[in-house]
This record gives structure tokens, sequence and C-alpha cells, in this order.
């Protein structure tokens, strides 16, 4: 016998074998030197072969070797790859993993380390015997400092197929900060891919660049798998503390999109990481931070504390390198998933607000339908709750020619909660400023829109948020909370700061403003078939600091509207400082600054009580007839309608507008007597 092709000493055994076939004994073990020793990760070669069996020539010498080549398992330690390494590259060292480990496993890159030396892309395979306790991580050694592993590969440069158990920290000993920068220069390549059942991996402490412009693709890539079972799909996996960088070329920070049967990618989790310059300037493209797509379901995306953070650095419009000149859907976060569930939005921070951060979309010139929406889920399942809790949405100027421009949240369909959000902020006016550039009849922009989603909105702080109506042929709506679509079940608005404690016009289009623009805080339309209800709730400091004289120039604190087959009920609120330099005579729902609007029409039960509206005030500086009113009542519903124990007072105009109609409740036309 030869091993490693050294021949080794004679091997004599006496005892007989039966031929092939026979009755009798037909195998044995032997062992062939108790010396030799297998070194973990090392190939070794072994010859062996038989001569005189049972004391006899052998007459068929066709099959009587065996050669191999053995790899055992890595055992437990830290490994050494770069130049004076145990391995050369990691190339190399995956190409062991495949033989499994016999207890955690540490690959270290020296500080001389050079990708250049790596097959791309380096497939982490699924390796046996890893587990919670026999793990693989992969970090530059002690000392080193601004390693990359950079390449070209249309498909991914780290690609964990299959892995499961493995972490990648970009920290030198896995202590200090991120030294370790992963890089795709190609046009459809990932900097990391999840697929074929990536489960219990984590990528922390890493810088992460992408050049990749596909819309089904990102930086980061969770894709699908083979599998088909439950216990399938790219899951439970962490991202961590890593800087993601679209390098103002790829869409997609992160893209997933997985199986659409049982193995779909789920329960990962995003923490403390950064996502930015995602861009794209193709029409109706839409760059994001993280977009998780089909086969996907129960994410965490942010926890409190633990929030991630969405951002440029670089203002985008046309004039910029690269330009932003075509109609394109900016979403730092975007679930699209009409089956997943379960999607945890938390304590992320969306905007101008880290510094050298920039969120700046378009210019004054800007007539294309640029449009952003902060957080968006679209069409989850109703089967269990998602949750968007404790985010802060500021620092975002948008200018857009188009309706529907704005949504710091966006929700349509599913269970949702959106709950202890910050949108704007509790002081200063201009924290998001959205301008309207174009000559659409109502264009809206809106702190939190839901569409037929069932769930509540609850403690919300809405603030500093400036809209401008740039063209005279044009109109727009600010909305702060905006609820549309039909509700199976009742929708609960409550505990909602819509306006600033300490700072005037919080909320307010302003004075250059040469279109209409309505700004209301609370706002219910559309068909519905179960109760809203509107109670204890702050609307506050809302203005209307133009003196266009259109009809959608006014301000309003909660406005319901629509038709339905139920009421509403709203109360409990205060709404307060409401002024409005508006022109606009309009009466009833339209008039220049209503506290309270119900002009629905439903056959249901609507009740207006104890709410405290006072300070609202018409600003026009002109002579006209606006309307001021506390309580404007229009619906036509067939059912119990009560308004009572509401206070009402310090309503007025400016001194030269004389005419100024003010009405503490006003009854409209055909509609019942309810107070």
């Amino acid at each position: 016998w030869e091993y490693n092709g050294i021949p080794r000493a004679l091997i004599r055994w006496t005892n007989s074998l039966d031929t092939v076939g026979g009755f009798g004994v037909n195998d044995t073990t032997i062992t062939l030197d108790t010396s030799v020793s297998f070194s973990a990760g090392v190939s070794h070669t072994l010859k062996v072969w038989t001569s005189h069996p049972n004391g006899q020539s052998d007459s068929s010498n066709m099959n009587d070797t065996l050669y191999a080549i053995l790899k055992p398992s890595i055992a437990a330690g830290t490994y050494s790859v770069g130049p004076t390494g145990v391995y050369a590259s990691l190339t190399q060292v995956v190409n062991d993993l495949q033989f499994g480990i016999c207890g955690p496993a540490i690959f270290e890159l020296q500080s001389a380390y050079n990708s250049s030396v790596e097959t791309f892309p380096i497939q982490i395979p699924s390796i046996p015997n890893s587990s919670i306790i026999r793990s693989v991580i992969i970090r530059p050694e002690l000392g080193a400092i601004g390693l990359n592993i950079s390449g070209s590969n249309a498909t991914t440069i780290v690609d964990l197929n299959g892995a499961k158990y493995v972490t990648l920290d970009g920290r030198p000993g896995g202590i200090g900060n991120k030294e370790l920068t992963i890089t795709n220069t190609h046009a459809t390549g990932s900097a990391i891919r999840y697929i074929n059942n990536a489960q219990f991996d984590t990528i922390q402490f890493l810088t992460l660049t992408g050049s990749n412009t596909s819309a089904t693709s990102g930086v980061i890539l969770f894709s699908n798998t083979t599998d088909t079972n439950a216990t399938g799909g790219n899951s439970h996996n962490t991202i961590r503390n890593c800087y993601v960088n679209g390098n103002s070329i790829s869409m997609n920070c992160l893209f997933a999109q997985g199986n659409a049967n049982a193995a779909t990618n789920k329960f990962n989790r995003i923490v403390h990481s950064h996502f930015y310059d995602f861009f794209s300037n193709v029409s109706a493209a839409i760059p994001t931070g993280v977009h998780v797509s089909s086969g996907n379901t129960h994410w965490t995306i942010g926890e409190i504390g633990s929030g991630n953070y969405f951002y440029q650095t670089a203002a985008r419009n046309s004039t910029t390198s690269p330009a932003l000149s075509l109609a394109v859907n900016f979403k730092p976060i975007y679930i699209n998933n009409a089956l997943g569930t379960r999607f945890v939005i938390n304590g992320n921070r969306i905007g101008r607000n880290i510094p050298g951060s920039v969120f700046e979309l378009g210019n004054a010139t800007t007539i294309v339908g640029i449009t952003c929406r902060g957080i968006e889920i679209n069409a989850v399942s109703a089967l269990d709750t998602s949750f968007i809790s404790g985010n802060t949405i500021s620092g975002m100027t948008v200018f857009s020619s188009v309706t529907n421009f704005y949504g710091a949240i966006f929700t349509t369909g599913g269970l949702i909660q959106i709950t202890d959000n910050i949108i704007g902020s509790d002081t200063g006016t201009h924290s998001l400023w959205m301008n309207h550039t174009g000559t659409t009849a109502l264009a809206n922009v809106y702190g939190i829109r839901n569409s037929g989603s069932t769930g509540i909105i609850s403690r919300n702080l809405i603030g500093s948020f400036t809209t401008a109506q740039l063209n005279a042929s044009g109109n727009m709506q600010l909305l702060a909370v905006y609820l549309t679509g039909a509700y199976a079940n009742p929708y609960y608005i409550e505990y909602n700061q819509i306006g600033s404690a300490v700072t005037p016009n919080s909320v307010q289009s302003t004075a250059s403003s040469i279109g209409g623009v309505n700004v209301m805080g609370l706002v219910a339309s559309g068909a519905t078939s179960s109760t809203i209800v509107f109670r204890h709730n702050t609307v506050r400091n809302l203005s209307n600091l133009s003196s266009f004289a259109g009809t959608n120039n006014a301000v309003k604190g909660i406005y319901v509207t629509g038709t339905s087959s139920v009421g509403a009920t709203i109360s409990h609120n205060t709404i307060s400082g409401l002024y409005s330099a508006s022109r606009n005579t309009t009466i009833n729902q339209s008039s220049a600054v209503i506290g309270i609007n119900n002009s629905t029409s439903n056959n249901g039960d609507n009740y207006i009580a104890n709410n405290r509206i006072y300070n609202l005030f018409s600003t026009a500086d002109i002579n006209v007839g606006c309307n001021v009113v506390g309580i404007y009542y229009g619906s036509s519903s067939a059912g119990l309608n009560t308004i009572e124990n509401n206070t009402i007072y310090a309503l007025g105009s400016h001194i030269q507008n004389s005419n100024a109609n003010i009405s503490g409740i006003a009854i409209g036309t055909g509609s019942s007597s309810p107070i």
C-alpha cells in the first residue's frame, strides 16, 4: 500500500476469504498503520492492493486495487487565509468546507490578503456537521485594515448556497470597526447572495457595494430554493451593522424574491444597518433600500433601538450626476407581497436625518412624475398582523408634477398596525417639504395613507411638514393621515398628534403657493362596511399661508366624507390653531377653515361628541366672505346621528375681513338635525 505516493510496509494477512457469491466470510477489516495521521483540511491519497489471495495467484487482477483521495473534516480552530496562511484563498477554504467541520472554525484574512487570487463566486455550500455549536466565521485577522473582496461576476461575489451557521464579520479579530468591503462591479451581480436554503447565517460589520441595475436583484440578494417544504427557504438569517451602498447605480440595496410554495424566505432580520444611494433613472423604475417581494414572509426590518438608516448622499435632479430626469418611484422600504404576513418594520430612520445624508429629489424645474414613499406595504395577507412602529421619517424634499407623489407611510390591504412613528418633527417647519410643479387637479401628499387595510393608526406624531403648489394651474392636498378604500372591520385612529405642540404653522402650505392647497389633519374617504373611529387625537398648528382664492385652498382638522354603509365616531379630540390666509369663500365642507367635518352618505350611526375645538381663524387680508366652522355636519345618514358635549370657542377672522362667516356648528342642507 501507498500513502501520499510513498510505499509503506507490507501487511500480511493469513486468514481465508470466500469468493464473491460464496456462503462463507468474504470481507474483513485491516488496520494499515496506526501511526498515519490525516491532517484536517489537507488532501491525502491512499492506494491499497492485494496479492496472492488465500495463498494463490490472483487470476483476475483487474479489481484488486483501491485508490482514494481522502480529506477529513476541518478540525475546530483558527486558520489563516492569505499569502503565507494555511489557506492561500477563500476559494480553497470553501473547497474544504464541503467535507465538513468537527467544531467551530474561524478563517482569518491576513493583512496582505488580496482577492485577486479568488475564483468568483466564492460559493459557501451546505457544510456537513455545521450547527449552532459547530459554526464557521470568516473575518480579517487582528490588525488588518482596509481589506477588500472585489470582483466582477454576473451572479455574485459571495454565494451562501445552502450555507448554514456561517458568519461573515468585517471586524479584525471580531472586535472594533469594520475593515472588510465586498464589492461586485458587474451590472447584474450581487455582492452577497442567499440561495438554496441558506439558513442561520449572519453578515455583520461589512461594507457591501454593488453596481446592479436589475429590478429583480440587489447588492444583497435573497433568492429562491429547490426545496418545496415549509422548513426550506433562505431563512433565520441576520444582517447587522452593515453599510450597503448602491453606489448611485444599483436599483436595490437589498432585494428578496423567494419560492411560491411553502419554502418561502422567512424569519430574516435586518438591524442597525445603512442602506444608501439606491438609484435609477429608468422610467417607472422603483429604487429601494430594502425590497421584499413575493415568496417571503415574517421579516423583521429594524428593531426599537436597533433600527436601520435609509438615505442618499447627494441630491438627485436633472442637473446632478447621475441625473434624475425621468418618472422614478423611490421607496426606501418596500414590501410587495400578497401572500406574506407579519412584517415588522420598527425603529428605522429614513431621510436626511444623519450627518452627511441627503434626501432631495427633483427641483423647481422638475416636470416629471417623481414619487417617493418612505415605507410602503402593499397587499400583504391579513392572516397575521404586520407592524410599522417607532420609525422616524424626516428630512426629505421632493419636487414632482404628478398626484400621490409622496407618502411617508403608505399601506394597502392586509392587517397592519401603524403606531408610534415620527413623520417630520415636533419642532420646526420644513423637515418634510413637498412641492407640486404640475397642473394636476388635486395632487396629494400624505403623512400616513392607508387603503383597505384593517388595523389601527395610533400614537403617531406628524409635524414640520410643508407643501407648496408651484404651478398656478394645479392644486394639491396635504393629508397628514388619510384612510380610503373598503374596511371590513372597525378602524381606529387614536392618540395621534398632528402638528407641533410648540411651533406655529407646523403643518402648512407656504405663502409662495400660487395654486390651491388643502391642508388637512385626519381624513377618511371612500366606501366602507365598518365603523371608522377618530378618538383622543390632537390636531394643532395647521396653516394655509397662501392667499389663493380657489375652492381647494383650506385648512381642516378632521374631515370625513364618502359613501359608507355605517357611520363614523369622532370623539374626545382636540383641534386648535387652524389658520388660513385663503380667499376661498366656499361654504359647507369646502369652507376655508373647518375643525370637524362629516359629510358622508351612509346608513349608519354618526357620533360627534366630547371634542374641544378652539383658535380657528381666517387670516385673509382682504374683505371677502370666508367661512370658519367649528363643526360642519352634512351627512345624509338615515341612522342615529348625534352631536353633543363639544366645546367650541375662539373662532374668528382678520380684522379686515368683516364679511367672514363664523359658525360654531353648521348643519348642511338636506341633513338631519342631530344636535
